[in-house]
């Protein structure tokens, strides 16, 4: 007896039960009499079908059975089909982001959202919605990406999700020209998600190191690599993912390098690829090894021989993992 189905049968609406009933009874052409075996009346069925009666539970199993349907479909709702297909097609447009082709990501997403406008799919428009600014910015429309992040940012939330809506909102802003907005939207948010208390998680930390970064941009590479060195103190507080911290040594690495630091930038790229190389990130392997070949070129002397190591396995790691689209924008 699976203590599921039995919970089930308990809480299910008995007029939603006896309509579904009756309906698989109806559909293989049963009489009430044949499904009720002689265990009860025929006239018990018809109040147990017109949501009456709840049967019991080893009764409506063996009604069941003799209709040929599984006592599952009587008791859960059914999936619809249409939003089966709308969840296949959304994850078709975010496995071509994914593999980095954001213009079909975002010829795809486009009829997604009408259709789950269409269908009021309100539990899906936020997922797809995020696909739709995510290819709008893997093409370069950052403009146009901005204002849908916004929109998906505009209460923060705790859900990871809204974490990462808000990474690249601050991402795109910086990419748009405006470091100074991400800095502020990013501060913001970053200290919401503390009052949230999702200080310590990956995204909190991810959120960190890309205002870090338009910092960076602005020419303050010192309290950008502040506040590296802060996200990996923050990550390690709170036993945060490995993931998070890699995204931290990483940035440290190349903001260090932005500074001259050439040997300390190295010890951070060291730090970062020992992370990635365990979680078996190839997309992100592959980016910051290109990263770590320009500071084998940068060191004094140049370590030309191992930039072209580092540059022939980036390669190979970009390419098995398809990796066209820019790791190193979706971490900064």
């Amino acid at each position: 007896m699976d203590p599921r189905l039995v919970e089930l049968s308990r809480s299910v609406d008995p007029a939603v039960l006896g309509k579904r009933l009756r309906l698989a009874r109806l559909g293989v052409g049963l009489t009430q009499e044949t499904v009720v075996g002689g265990e009860v009346s025929a006239a018990y069925l018809s109040r147990i079908e017109a949501g009456h009666r709840r049967p019991e539970f080893g009764l409506l199993t063996r009604m069941a059975e003799r209709i040929g349907v599984p006592l599952v479909d009587l008791l859960s709702d059914p999936v619809d089909d249409d939003i089966q297909r709308v969840r296949l097609a959304l994850d078709h447009a975010e496995l071509h982001l994914v593999s980095g082709d954001a213009a079909a990501a975002l010829t795809s997403v486009v009829p997604i959202l009408d259709e789950i406008a269409a269908l009021n799919l309100t539990d899906l428009a936020t997922a797809a919605t995020f696909v739709r600014a995510r290819a709008l910015e893997g093409v370069g429309d950052y403009n146009e990406a901005i204002i849908a992040l916004e929109d998906l940012t505009a209460e923060s939330a705790v859900d990871p999700s809204w974490l990462k809506a808000a990474i690249a909102l601050c991402r795109c802003y910086r990419l748009a020209g405006d470091a100074a907005a991400s800095i502020a939207f990013g501060e913001r948010a970053s200290a919401a998600a503390a009052d949230l208390g999702l200080e310590g998680s990956t995204e909190a930390i991810q959120l960190s190191v890309t205002v870090a970064w338009a910092y960076a941009t602005l020419g303050d590479n010192d309290r950008a690599l502040r506040m590296c060195l802060r996200a990996l103190e923050t990550a390690d507080r709170h036993g945060s993912s490995a993931i998070a911290r890699g995204s931290a040594y990483w940035n440290a690495s190349i903001i260090q390098g932005r500074r001259g630091k050439v040997a300390a930038a190295a010890d951070f790229s060291r730090k970062a690829l020992a992370i990635f190389e365990e979680a078996d990130d190839l997309r992100a392997l592959g980016a910051l090894r290109s990263e770590a070949a320009d500071l084998h070129l940068s060191m004094d002397p140049p370590d030309a021989a191992g930039a072209l190591e580092m540059l022939d396995r980036a390669e190979r790691e970009m390419e098995w993992s398809a990796g066209a689209i820019s790791t190193r924008s979706s971490l900064l």
